[in-house]
């Protein structure tokens, strides 16, 4: 065997044998979970949206409460960044009646397909007609209407309603009656502030119509 052919094998087995541990270490850490102070955890592996509306999987979790996040929608789209898991929304299959996987249309009579469900109510769309065909973009799903007739489930069967609002949460700018805010009072929303709470946040007692 020539000296070319030799050093080829040597190259090869020494990527190999330094992908394998990683790859070993990642598959041992799908699964890890940190929890949120509101109670929800976020683990790896998870489908999530940051606070500045970019999607993306958490690709590992960290002791002091940050995630490690591969994006692929958003402006960070194919970045990799990090960010505290307080400010991470994972998907959760249904908010009310959008789900993933329903053709949609909204408000302004482009139709999509909704390929993500976040808990904090917003969706990743895509987009088929419109501006922004062709596109993935961030929406709420208070703004989309879902087809008539069958439509395909995501499986397991999704959760049926949004996390309960009987804990503190970050909301993200979502509006939903009686929810506690420790981020901010949603935008054309009345709240009242419960600022001896730990942690402190807004309440909304209305939404804009």
């Amino acid at each position: 065997m020539s000296n070319r052919k030799l050093l080829i094998s040597f190259l090869s087995l020494l990527a190999l044998a330094i992908a394998t541990p990683i790859a070993t270490a990642y598959a041992q850490n799908y699964g890890t979970c940190l929890t949120r102070h509101d109670g929800q955890q976020i683990c790896v592996g998870n489908l999530v949206l940051d606070s500045s509306n970019n999607a993306g999987q958490v690709l590992q979790l960290f002791t002091n409460g940050e995630a490690q996040v591969r994006y692929t929608a958003g402006y960070a789209s194919g970045q990799v960044g990090t960010t505290s898991i307080e400010y991470l929304s994972r998907s959760i299959g249904c908010w009310y009646n959008v789900c993933e996987h329903n053709r949609v249309v909204d408000g302004s009579g482009n139709v999509g397909t909704v390929e993500a469900v976040f808990q904090n109510g917003m969706t990743l769309l895509c987009y088929e007609s419109g501006y922004y065909a062709g596109t993935k973009q961030i929406v709420s799903a208070n703004t989309l209407s879902p087809a008539m007739g069958p439509q395909p489930q995501p499986y397991p069967q999704p959760q049926p309603v949004p996390p309960g609002y009987n804990v503190p949460h970050a909301c993200y700018g979502s509006c939903q009656i009686g929810a506690m805010c420790t981020d901010a009072c949603p935008y054309g929303a009345s709240c009242n502030y419960v600022y001896g709470a730990r942690p402190p946040f807004w309440r909304v007692l209305s939404c804009p119509r």
